[in-house]
């Protein structure tokens, strides 16, 4: 018996529509959820819905995929948030860094701006 309440047919699904999806091989997938094995738990809907909204602050759909796929975690992020609205907000304009920028930098997003990148940003 796994560690998941959901039952393996469905995780299988999932892992499978995630593969899809994000245009993962095999070994990409095993790497992704051997470090974010939560993004499982993931409903597709919201995978879908999260995506949608990246693209709505402006991200293109081949930029969506590949920062999800330098940080998965970003698929469970809810991008009408507050939080990650002020997030783009303070990379973009006070930070002055494009959306490209911050595509080619993923991790970015992974950080709170008070707790992080504010900081860091003052002491330069």
């Amino acid at each position: 018996m796994g560690v998941f309440v959901t039952p393996e047919p469905v995780m299988q699904a999932r892992a499978a529509n995630l593969q899809e999806q994000l245009g993962w091989d095999s070994e990409q997938l095993k790497q992704k959820l051997s470090g974010q094995p939560n993004i499982l738990s993931y409903e597709i809907s919201k995978i879908a819905r999260n995506g949608q909204a990246m693209q709505g602050a402006g991200f293109s759909q081949t930029q969506v995929w590949e920062m999800c796929t330098q940080q998965p975690a970003l698929l469970g992020r809810k991008w009408t948030s507050d939080t990650n609205v002020e997030k783009l907000q303070f990379l973009t304009l006070l930070l002055s860094l494009t959306l490209d920028d911050i595509a080619a930098r993923p991790q970015l997003l992974a950080h709170s701006v008070s707790g992080f990148l504010g900081p860091r940003v003052w002491f330069l």
